[in-house]
């Protein structure tokens, strides 16, 4: 019999095949497995060289290089040909890249070395940005070699120090160039200054902006508005500067029409432009005492300050040199304060007080009385239920029984006692307040106080004087409740939204305090109305 599937030689031939054919697919297995763990060099499954070659021949060197890079394991492990083709092809390109860079930095070189401030300048704004362009696009390269490296840093290196050496000698540069010279410093410069680096600048600085014309800081503030004027706070000087050059080209002599300029300045964005209290000295003689209130005034912090002797005299004062160095002085005379009081709203209203106490009956007591009679009542009934019960205490049934009739009674016992105790110390009678009828007097009071004040005012640019009256005006309304019982079990709650005559005569007499800034406000926005005529 023939197993099936058998060459016809027999059992022996069917099985030789068999195993002449296991062995064929076994070494191809096995040469599978060597191909996976053969070295890279071997080329093996593997076009990776002649991928970078054909790169190479293509000219695409730099995406070879990107191969390599990508692939260094394998490429690091390539020997003989292979290997120094590669060597070859990576070295021309890194000296390729490591002369570009070189040329740069002897560009760099040549133009910081350069005579001539102007010239220098001129070379460095165009030869620094390219310097910056070849390392920015040297740092982007795949696989890059020890020439292009080192290029990198020494032109780095370069960048850095020439843009150090700019950068510490800007302020001198500008001062040189001139602040305001068109084209601006700014536009001519190698680099972006960064002024906040610097803790002061030279004195010249600012005796040039102090001496220049209003176009000229106008400008300046165009150019330098984000950058020097912010990092150095020059924004508050800038603008007392530009104030003072555009009101002395206006030709205002009075205090107001500078004023007026200054104040328009401002709101254009000049800071410190409208400075009010800028040269000007405010000289008070003491309020008069009066019968009424105290008024006291501290010293103004916006403005000069002077106080006056009260026999001295405005004239006596300027003619003595007090007004010297003052472009407005500003002469002020409190009066005695005046007072005017009204009241309204008039009224009673309906409250009350307690006038005595007497005994009533009370009602814990009742309430204690008859949680005795419940408490007496529960013992009793437990008690005759005890009684009735079966008097059979052999059975398991009559034990139980006669344990819980027990625990019963017991509690019945322990409530009753409570119950009697409770009573005992609850009082039958017990005092309450007698309450009567009485009104009390309501009304609104309002309380005005005022203190007209006299001043002169002596404009040094005009020689000219204004006087004029301001009033300073305290008021205040009381809600007041008068007659207000003491007794009154409302007068607390009544209180927290009134007031006595007596808080009203308190605020009164009590001191009247300010300060001379509001005052001088008050002055100068009268004298603007008298000086502009409206």
């Amino acid at each position: 019999m023939r197993t099936a599937g058998a060459p016809a030689g027999g059992k022996k031939m069917y099985w030789g095949h068999m195993i002449k054919k296991s062995t064929g697919i076994a070494m191809l297995l096995a040469m599978l497995s060597i191909a996976a763990v053969l070295p890279a060099e071997a080329g093996f499954f593997s076009s990776r060289f002649d991928d970078f070659k054909e790169l190479v021949q293509a000219g695409r060197t730099e995406d070879a290089a990107a191969l390599y890079a990508q692939e260094l394991a394998y490429f690091t492990g390539l020997k003989g040909d292979k290997r120094q083709y590669i060597d070859e092809v990576l070295g021309q390109r890194d000296r390729l890249y490591g002369d570009r860079l070189n040329e740069a930095r002897g560009r760099l070189a040549q133009a910081d070395a350069v005579q001539g401030q102007m010239l220098r300048w001129k070379r460095l704004k165009q030869e620094l940005p390219d310097a910056r362009a070849a390392l920015a696009s040297a740092a982007k390269l795949s696989a890059r070699g020890t020439l292009t490296n080192e290029a990198m840093g020494a032109l780095s290196a370069d960048v850095d120090r020439i843009a150090r050496s700019l950068q510490a000698e800007a302020p001198q540069a500008l001062l040189d160039y001139g602040l305001f010279t068109e084209p601006s410093f700014k536009e001519q410069y190698p680099v972006a200054v960064q002024w906040g680096e610097f803790r002061t600048l030279p004195a010249a600085f600012e005796e040039q902006l102090a001496k220049a014309s209003a176009v000229r800081l106008a400008a300046f503030k165009k150019v330098y508005g984000d950058s020097l004027i912010p990092a150095q706070r020059l924004e508050a000087k800038l603008g007392e500067y530009y104030a003072a050059a555009r009101v002395a080209e206006s030709g205002a002599r009075s205090y107001i029409a500078k004023l007026l300029i200054r104040e328009r300045l401002a709101k254009e964005g000049w800071t410190q432009a409208g400075m009010p209290g800028k040269g000007v000295l405010l000289a008070a003689w003491p309020a008069p005492a009066s019968e009424v209130s105290s008024y006291r005034v501290a010293p103004p912090t916006t403005i000069g300050y002077q106080s006056l002797d009260a026999r001295q005299t405005p004239d006596a004062f300027i003619a003595s040199g007090g007004a010297r160095n003052y472009e407005l002085v500003v002469f002020v005379q409190p009066a005695r304060i005046q007072m005017e009081r009204a009241e309204s709203n008039q009224r009673q209203v309906a409250s009350q007080y307690q006038s005595g106490t007497r005994r009533v009956a009370n009602p814990a007591y009742a309430l204690a009385q008859r949680e005795l009679a419940s408490a007496q009542s529960d013992l009793a009934d437990i008690r005759r239920a005890a009684a009735n019960a079966s008097t059979d205490s052999s059975s398991t049934l009559g034990i139980l029984s006669a344990v819980v009739g027990a625990a019963s009674e017991a509690a019945a016992e322990s409530k009753l006692r409570s119950a009697q105790s409770r009573l005992a110390s609850t009082p039958q009678l017990i005092e309450e307040p007698v309450l009567s009828a009485y009104s009390y007097a309501a009304k609104t009071v309002t309380v005005k106080q005022w203190v007209p004040s006299r001043y002169a005012i002596y404009d040094a640019g005009t020689g000219k004087v204004v006087t004029g009256t301001i009033n300073r005006s305290f008021a205040k309304t009381f809600n007041v409740a008068d007659a207000l019982r003491p007794d009154d079990p409302n007068r607390a709650l009544i209180l927290k939204s009134a007031q006595t005559s007596a808080d009203v005569d308190a605020w009164v007499k009590g001191e009247i305090s300010e300060k001379y800034d509001d005052i001088w406000a008050a002055i100068l926005a009268d004298y603007k109305k008298k000086s502009l005529g409206i």
